[in-house]
């Protein structure tokens, strides 16, 4: 199971909706079961390769693989309702290798 701290993330954009996830293990270690939320990209061609994931209710989760913290935007519209379910959804996941 995921364990995580949130807090808004500061915006440019006034109605932005962007919080960031500091969870307690390695973005890479969630890399299969994130694809399995919506489509998910990877830039490894980068100094310090990222993620993207566009989840199919309009949620998009970015961040870097061998960091902790990531960043999701959720859509505008009903972006509470969104909020609650990515959160239920990131800590019902669990870390590759270790046992329920």
């Amino acid at each position: 199971m995921i364990t995580f701290q949130v807090k808004k993330a500061e915006n440019c954009f006034v109605d932005a909706q962007t919080w960031e996830y500091q969870i307690s293990c390695r973005n890479e270690q969630l890399l299969h079961q994130l694809g399995q939320l919506g489509e998910l990209s990877c830039k490894m061609n980068l100094r310090r390769p990222i993620f993207m994931l566009c989840m199919n209710d309009g949620v998009r989760v970015k961040g870097t693989l061998t960091g902790s913290l990531m960043r999701a935007s959720f859509p505008t519209e009903q972006w509470k309702t969104a909020k609650e379910t990515f959160e239920q959804t990131l800590s019902a996941l669990t870390v590759e290798g270790e046992e329920n």
